[in-house]
């Protein structure tokens, strides 16, 4: 599901004119989040994280690692429960404030970016984000990876659609991601567009 932008809350979905956004949703991962940045690294593109808290809490040097490498980092909540949804506004708030303050205190910088897990969009998310001068990240491609279990399906069903002003949801958990992960960066590249992590603020 796309988070749309006229849905309770106003998300950005497309990445800037002559470029496409890679945003790795749920990280740091021991397994992952490392050859994803070597990726990047060896194709010079930048990406977005959007970090879980809690993650974030076990893996703090990962967490410096990426900002070192000159990603941005956003925020996906504290624990990425699964009635984040249902959550009263005290606790959603909790959820998304304490997410983004542990990664604050790990960088020492201000997030200001952040995405709702599964795309939620209600009132009470609206609330919190306005209230705390949040940009909201969506997407207009999302991979299944989590989903589809086939890596070369999923490679051509991200490459089918990538065009100017793509942004790409990916997860920074899956082994498959981070095998297709050369092939996306050709693709795009071969495209002539290029691989940005700011999306159309």
């Amino acid at each position: 599901m796309r988070l749309t932008s006229d849905f309770y809350l106003k998300a950005k979905n497309n990445a800037k004119k002559g470029c496409v956004v890679l945003g790795f949703d749920d990280g740091p991962s021991p397994e992952t989040t490392l050859k994803i940045l070597d990726i990047l690294a060896e194709h010079r593109a930048t990406a977005v994280f959007f970090l879980i808290g809690k993650n974030a809490i076990k893996y703090p040097d990962l967490v410096r690692e990426i900002i070192n490498r000159g990603h941005l980092i956003g925020g996906h909540t504290l624990n990425h429960s699964a009635n984040f949804g249902t959550l009263s506004l005290t606790r959603a708030e909790e959820e998304v404030m304490g997410g983004i303050k542990v990664i604050e205190e790990i960088i020492n910088q201000k997030i200001t970016l952040f995405r709702p897990q599964f795309g939620v969009s209600n009132p009470v998310i609206a609330a919190i984000t306005k209230k705390n001068n949040l940009e909201v990240a969506g997407w207009n491609i999302r991979s299944y990876d989590t989903i589809n279990k086939n890596a070369q399906k999923m490679l051509k069903r991200i490459t089918g659609k990538v065009k100017d002003g793509s942004s790409i949801l990916l997860h920074d958990r899956v082994q498959n991601t981070v095998a297709i992960l050369p092939d996306i960066l050709k693709d795009i590249q071969n495209k002539k567009l290029h691989i940005c992590p700011e999306i159309d603020w």
